[in-house]
């Protein structure tokens, strides 16, 4: 099981009375570099974790209200309502997760439509397990995504070391990661990063690894939904087959500014971006894969300022490329 040298706030925390302060530039839930930042600004240094107000929870090793995000979910009728009722799918609900690693296990993280699960920071808050299935798909995830929620600021870790294993799976509408690390790290013969089959998903500011033995995919997007990837840093890499992002058969895949690399050693494939889908837009971005850095399967794509560092394999007559080149910055057409 891999670790990461995390750095833990909670020291920072431990003053002796509680005092707020206002940071203008800061307008979103995480951490000062002295305590708690609310979204207002307003920030709390103390040893205890601040009470919430309703349809939130804390999970923490000490002195919140569960120590499991999975004891969490499970349990979300006791904190997540709505006019006194059992949380329905359209009530906003957010469960705050503290410094630390915790580990799951074989215990799978399913969130629910509507709420939202937040960490204090890129390794920082750790969630860490090995699962692992027969196939690829919702069995083989350490996290599962729901209807209209986000998992953000927060490292993911999967070691599953079977046949599949893969960090977040997920196939309903509107899922959204935004600031986080995947980490898929336990050589299963089929490793993924994140595998996307819902419409709508967008991905942004998040770094993805999977390595394995097979076949391994950073980012596999699927099924017939649209999705969107922004400020990215994808790769595949120890597998036979290694593929930073596959887009099969899905409509409307964008990525701007995304590294997507996969490498290989010897015989080993490495395909940077490899799209059978319509519709696939790249903008400002950097694709590398010594078999392909491109290899596309489908029309209307549009490549734009982008670095191919690798051959490209594109078979359609729509392709269309703007201002590609290649790692010597020489002009490079699709």
């Amino acid at each position: 099981m891999p670790r990461f040298l995390v750095t833990l706030f909670l020291g920072s925390f431990l003053l002796s009375g509680s005092a707020f302060c206002a940071e203008p530039s800061s307008y979103s839930l995480g951490l000062f570099s002295y305590g708690i930042r609310f979204p207002d600004g307003t920030g709390q240094d103390t040893a205890a974790l601040p009470s919430l107000p309703a349809n939130m929870a804390w999970v923490a090793h000490a002195g919140g209200k569960y120590t499991s995000p999975v004891d969490a979910m499970a349990h979300l009728a006791d904190w997540c309502v709505l006019g006194g009722n059992v949380v329905p799918v359209d009530a906003r609900c957010t469960l705050l997760i503290a410094p630390g690693i915790y580990e799951l296990g074989a215990d799978q993280l399913i969130m629910r439509a509507g709420v939202d699960i937040v960490g204090m920071g890129v390794r920082t808050t750790v969630l860490s397990g090995a699962v692992d299935s027969a196939a690829l798909g919702e069995e083989s995830a350490l996290i599962r995504g729901a209807d209209h929620t986000t998992l953000r600021d927060l490292t993911v870790v999967n070691a599953g070391a079977q046949h599949a294993s893969s960090g977040i799976y997920n196939v309903e509408l509107s899922f959204i990661i935004k600031h986080a690390e995947v980490v898929v790290s336990g050589n299963a013969s089929l490793s993924t990063g994140i595998e996307n089959k819902g419409f709508g998903s967008k991905f942004s500011d998040i770094t993805v690894s999977a390595t394995g033995l097979t076949d391994c995919v950073g980012i596999r997007n699927t099924g017939n939904g649209s999705i969107i990837i922004n400020r990215a840093s994808i790769s595949a890499s120890g597998c036979a087959k290694n593929t930073a992002i596959t887009n099969l058969n899905a409509v409307g895949l964008r990525l701007a500014d995304v590294d997507a690399s996969a490498t290989a050693t010897g015989a080993q494939r490495a395909v940077g971006l490899w799209s059978s889908g319509s519709g696939l837009t790249v903008l400002d971005s950097k694709l590398e894969g010594a078999t392909y850095s491109l290899g596309i399967g489908s029309t209307s794509a549009r490549i734009i300022n982008t670095q191919l560092d690798g051959p490209v394999g594109a078979n359609s007559a729509g392709t269309q490329c703007w201002g590609t080149y290649d790692s010597n910055l020489a002009d490079r057409g699709c």
